[in-house]
């Protein structure tokens, strides 16, 4: 059965999530001096804040028999920061983490160049999608590849068909908020969200709820975590018909990748062959971690002994007991559901 991957940014979020029934935790690290950078595709305050910490993440890891991952997966390299990127992989190294997640060619190289010795993982930031991307990364040293957000089933199916014969995982993303880069190239990176009196209608868009997921079910708590996300933003939109007449359409989402859930797909995801199911949210508050990697901790318990009707009866009670997840179904943020599934675009 594939493993629990779930985020975390704190200690305390390790231990929780860790007794919730992770199988892997990945992270980022501030930049040593840096109250508010990482390496990690993250902002600082979504990462660990320091070395000390990493290893103290590892240990408790480790003791409850799970690994750690380093995500040192931001999707460029320049000679530039070469110096403090060395540094960095030298000290997160040293702390005894598992895995490194790599997000571009140059970073990989650098690794190799190094000669570190751990399992190195392909982020989503590299978009594989066929035999040959993953034989190429194969051969630089990969061993497991991040499928991109927008996979479908068939997708994962192939690629884990490919690739398992070669000794290579294939990860699949199963909650959290989606990234619309299919190409793997994010201009929103470190983006900030409009001062509140510029952009005042955002706080009480439709899919506020869409970043508490199975986590919270307060307003005001889903809207201070998903505030920061540029992606979920509502636009004025307009179209132009055949007779080139221009038409307000009105606000909608139109960079949002419109995912967040898997549940309901998930049999057929665990019946791809994949090797884990990561959860997203190293921006989320630790109950949402902890609450996700429980849920689905449980979900896949019960499809790996078979009990499909019980199954059914969890993700049911947890679309009643959940304001937040009755949003994200009413508006088909799902993962893996059929393109025809899509219910068009969201009302704001």
């Amino acid at each position: 059965m594939p493993k629990i991957i779930a985020p975390v940014s704190s200690v305390e979020g390790a231990m929780r999530v860790l007794d919730a029934g992770a199988d892997e935790l990945y992270c980022g690290v501030r930049l040593k001096g840096s109250k508010y950078l990482s390496y990690s595709g993250r902002p600082g305050s979504c990462c660990l804040p320091d070395y000390e910490d990493l290893r103290r993440v590892v240990e408790l890891a480790h003791a409850g028999g799970a690994t750690v991952s380093l995500t040192a997966n931001l999707p460029f390299m320049a000679d530039a920061i070469k110096w403090f990127v060395r540094d960095f992989l030298k000290r997160c190294v040293g702390q005894g983490i598992d895995a490194l997640i790599v997000g571009d060619l140059g970073a990989l190289l650098l690794v190799r160049e190094m000669d570190i010795k751990l399992p190195i993982y392909a982020s989503s930031f590299l978009v594989v999608r066929n035999e040959e991307a993953a034989s190429l990364l194969k051969k630089l040293g990969v061993s497991r590849i991040i499928a991109p957000q927008d996979a479908t089933l068939d997708e994962l199916s192939t690629l884990v068909e490919k690739c398992r014969p070669r000794g290579v995982e294939i990860e699949a993303f199963v909650h959290g908020e989606n990234c619309s880069n299919v190409g793997g190239n994010c201009y929103l990176l470190h983006c900030q969200r409009p001062p509140r009196e510029v952009y005042a209608p955002y706080d009480g868009c439709a899919t506020a709820a869409i970043a508490g997921s199975c986590a919270h079910d307060t307003e005001e708590t889903l809207v201070s975590v998903s505030a920061r996300i540029p992606c979920l933003f509502f636009f004025d939109a307009w179209e132009i018909d055949q007779d080139q007449r221009v038409h307000e359409v009105g606000r909608l989402p139109i960079i949002d990748a419109f995912r967040f859930c898997s549940l309901c797909r998930l049999p057929e995801l665990v019946a791809t062959g994949v090797a884990g199911l990561k959860i997203v949210g190293r921006c989320q508050p630790v109950e949402f971690q902890v609450k996700t990697t429980s849920v689905y901790r449980e979900l896949v318990s019960l499809i790996e002994q078979g009990r499909m009707d019980q199954f059914h009866e969890e993700v049911n009670g947890l679309r009643e007991s959940s304001p937040a997840l009755r949003t994200l179904c009413r508006e088909k943020r799902c993962y893996y559901s059929p393109l025809f599934a899509s219910p068009g675009r969201p009302e704001p």
